[in-house]
């Protein structure tokens, strides 16, 4: 037991990180070192491979689940319904259709003793009611998720009709993607359905007495869903935004081919053949020119990732102190350039003025 306590106080004084700060300060002094790069690297090749190889392998933030401990009790009679096992994705699709659908019965103007505006209404409820159940439900595991989908893409086509006409409408989606965003959190595999969510809520608004011409509405009179989503206990999720980039970033990895720039090409042994194929490498096979040329793709591919979602931490609400740390925090982890990590703090504290 001495031993180890002796073990523990002297590994307790290893300090790592200057250790390798000491590390790259010696490597730069001397042309040829593998951080030799100029004041601008930070020794980030190593860890851009690292990404490039867990993406081509497949294991970029894949099947990793966030908000373990799962802050939000799920309040509400929605948590507390059974999910009827029977619901389809075309009948989801259909109830999504009904929220879009233009009524005069769901308009403020309409007479709310009327007997048809009675039962509009009663029969429009009765379907958020269902929508939201299925949004929040967490004990469905596998299908529940898959019908949190289902209504996501759902929305995702609706996209052309960004203005929603009624308020009884608008504030009802703005409840559906509160569910959403509250089913998503403890959910493997949650990131996707929360992130197009994201992207929706910045797209559906609603104008209040607007007397503009259909399409006209300035966008300063619109009320969008993301400024009802600002404190949603999702954004408070750091693994949320860390796992979300990764997603981002693995996405846009694949639609850049960042390894299809090196592919080399190949002949077959016999020369009575004229075809030749492409050669697939991975990034230990590239040398050191091009292990950096690599790396500098895959670190532009994270900056723009990084400073969009960023952007979005703003946008709902975290604030410029957490947008920034969440910015360090991924540029460390990730090991972008200086410059670059510079340019985005730069940023997300001058739209903050």
């Amino acid at each position: 037991l001495r031993n180890i306590e002796e073990l523990e106080r002297i590994v307790d004084k290893i300090d790592v990180r200057a250790d390798i700060n000491d590390y790259i300060v010696a490597d730069r002094k001397e042309r040829g070192g593998s951080s030799w790069m100029g004041e601008d690297d930070d020794g980030g090749v190593a860890s851009a491979l690292a990404v490039l190889s867990s993406h081509v392998d497949g294991s970029m933030g894949i099947g990793m689940s966030f908000g373990l401990r799962d802050r939000v009790d799920s309040e509400g009679w929605e948590a507390k319904q059974p999910v009827d096992e029977g619901i389809t994705s075309e009948s989801l699709e259909d109830n999504v259709e009904e929220l879009f659908e233009e009524n005069a019965c769901l308009l403020s103007t309409a007479d709310a003793e009327d007997e048809k505006t009675i039962d509009a209404r009663t029969k429009f409820d009765k379907t958020m009611e269902l929508l939201c159940r299925v949004a929040i439900d967490k004990k469905g595991g596998a299908a529940a998720r898959s019908r949190r989908s289902a209504i996501c893409y759902a929305l995702n086509s609706k996209r052309t009709t960004a203005e929603i006409k009624s308020e009884t409408q608008f504030n009802s989606l703005c409840r559906l993607f509160e569910n959403i965003l509250s089913g998503c959190i403890g959910d493997v595999g949650g990131v996707a359905n929360a992130k197009m969510c994201m992207m929706l809520a910045q797209t559906f608004y609603f104008v209040k007495g607007d007397n503009a011409p259909e399409g006209e509405s300035k966008r300063e009179d619109r009320t969008f869903v993301r400024s009802q989503l600002t404190g949603h206990p999702l954004w408070g999720e750091d693994e949320y935004w860390d796992q979300a980039l990764y997603q981002c970033v693995s996405e846009s990895l694949t639609h850049s081919g960042v390894m299809n720039n090196f592919e080399r090409m190949s002949s077959p042994s016999t020369s009575r053949s004229e075809w030749r194929e492409s050669q697939k490498i991975k990034w230990y096979d590239l040398n050191q020119v091009e292990r950096a040329e690599a790396a500098s793709q895959v670190h532009a591919v994270v900056f723009a990732q990084l400073g969009a979602l960023a952007h979005s931490m703003m946008e709902f609400g975290c604030g410029v102190e957490r947008a920034c740390a969440f910015v360090r925090r991924m540029s460390v982890r990730n090991q972008l350039p200086l410059s670059q990590r510079t340019m985005l703090l730069q940023h997300l504290m001058g739209t903050d003025k």
